[in-house]
């Protein structure tokens, strides 16, 4: 709820305060878990995408050549897929044209130990691209990045939302005519902010041309908006009850 003793209402469109409009745009639960899905997802992803398999997913059709490689060091990764250890191998390899290369693959199979001979596949162009068959060039499979990526789209959806939300306010509470409401009801949504329900509060009020309205807004207080026996309310005219501001 605004304080309409920090704006002027006598001429329209007014001037909001600056810590108004701050308020509007981000001192809500859209802005706050957008924020923190978006960031938090998008560092997770960028981690992810470093060590992802892109290089065979692009690369793939490019291997075309085969080569008996030997395995030069089989190290832990510390990671897992599917609860199994990720392990990278560490190999030689000497082309047809006799020139000699080194590489890792990456797998969640034990079956190669060091000193071991195995397939590799790589690029006859470009022989530094080469991995072993059955295996991948990076340490997680891309469907790993696919399933990261959907917390920061969660991130920017709620971003998105609430710029749409706070646009809309911005616009009542500079446009919108300013009168009293009366507390009607709340009713529980099956939001929860910080272990505390979010509320539809109803009010009703009368415009401008002594037609009864109704305006609706969420929040964990409601004890707030039912402390005084009118609260305030600036409405739009020619809209309908959602571009209502209580």
């Amino acid at each position: 709820m605004f304080k309409p003793t920090a704006i002027s209402f006598t001429e329209l469109p007014r001037q909001l305060p600056l810590n108004l409009k701050l308020s509007v745009w981000f001192a809500n639960i859209f802005f706050l878990f957008g924020f923190v899905f978006t960031l938090m997802g998008g560092i997770t992803a960028g981690i992810i995408l470093s060590k992802a398999d892109l290089k065979s997913f692009v690369l793939s059709d490019n291997f075309t050549k085969t080569a008996s490689g030997t395995i030069t060091e089989v190290s832990d990764c510390n990671s897992s897929e599917n609860k199994h250890t990720i392990y990278r191998f560490d190999y030689t390899f000497t082309t047809e044209k006799g020139s000699n290369y080194t590489g890792h693959s990456f797998s969640t199979s034990t079956g190669l130990q060091k000193g071991d001979e195995a397939t590799i596949e790589y690029d006859e162009e470009k022989p530094e691209h080469s991995m072993i068959k059955g295996m991948r060039t990076a340490e997680f499979p891309i469907w790993v990045v696919l399933l990261v990526l959907i917390f920061p789209f969660i991130g920017v959806c709620f971003l998105i939302s609430n710029f749409v939300k706070a646009k809309k306010n911005l616009h009542i509470l500079t446009n919108g005519i300013l009168t009293t409401g009366k507390f009607i009801s709340k009713t529980a949504t099956s939001t929860k902010i910080n272990n505390q329900t979010v509320y539809k509060v109803t009010f009703e009020f009368i415009d401008a041309q002594k037609t009864p309205r109704r305006a609706e807004v969420k929040t964990h207080h409601p004890h707030k908006l039912q402390d005084e026996a009118q609260e305030p309310v600036v409405y739009l005219t020619r809209t309908t009850r959602k571009s209502s501001y209580a």
